[in-house]
């Protein structure tokens, strides 16, 4: 699983942040924004845990078949 911690020293030196930018629903940002901040986190943070979490359950499946 990637290292989501943007201040550790593996993710600075080994997977590098990376701009971007995508579009998607009104409805969704709202709804990452909201619940990044009830939980005190980014919407950064709570996109790459989302991504990294679906990723990594889409390889487990895939590895499986």
């Amino acid at each position: 699983m990637l290292n989501t911690d943007e201040n550790s020293p593996e993710s600075k030196q080994d997977d590098p942040w990376e701009v971007t930018s995508l579009k998607m629903r009104r409805s969704t940002k709202r709804a990452i924004k909201v619940y990044a901040a009830e939980h005190d986190e980014t919407m950064q943070n709570i996109l790459e845990q989302a991504l990294t979490n679906l990723l990594t359950e889409k390889n487990r499946k895939y590895m499986q078949e």
